[in-house]
């Protein structure tokens, strides 16, 4: 019986798409951090282009968060569930602003948006991607001597965890 479960949960395992932990794995198997680094589309890692989305998502965002009132912005699509990463830049250092909402079962709600920065107060410029087949969102950071790239999942109505990749600095 405990064989029969083994086989079962690992047939079940082999076929959802890659979760949280697995990202920064799959990325490295597949060869795909260059393509992070980059911000550019290649290998498993599709960039985002903005979306219209209907103007119902649009007030949603305006009204969730006031830096969006009056700014020119962007709504990228985070999976086919309705869910959108809305984005616009201020300043002089193009510091970005950004949101995120969801729609389940027609209705809109908020969503934070993980930390990918926890050295500033700032997420900089995060970035909306399909990696491996699964929305998400990535930061690289310049560090001392490296890059970090922080990713994180879009799942199931829900963020997964957040995963860390180094690389020397370029």
């Amino acid at each position: 019986m405990k064989a029969a479960t083994a086989s079962i949960t690992a047939l079940l395992l082999s076929a959802t798409p890659a979760m949280a932990a697995d990202l920064c794995q799959t990325v490295t198997a597949s060869h795909s951090q260059p393509f992070l680094l980059d911000g550019k589309s290649g290998g498993i890692v599709q960039i985002a282009q903005p979306a219209s989305f209907p103007d119902d998502a649009r007030a949603f965002v305006v009204k969730s968060d006031p830096t969006f009132e009056g700014q020119k912005f962007e709504i990228f699509p985070m999976g086919a569930d309705g869910a959108g990463f809305a984005v616009h830049y201020e300043g002089s250092e193009a510091e970005q602003y950004a949101a995120m909402f969801d729609r389940v079962k027609g209705k809109l709600r908020a969503v934070e948006i993980p930390n990918l920065n926890p050295e500033a107060q700032s997420y900089l410029n995060m970035t909306a991607a399909t990696i491996g087949g699964v929305p998400a969102l990535f930061l690289n950071q310049e560090k001392t001597g490296e890059t970090v790239t922080r990713i994180v999942p879009w799942q199931n109505h829900a963020w997964g965890a957040v995963c860390e990749l180094k690389t020397v600095a370029k």
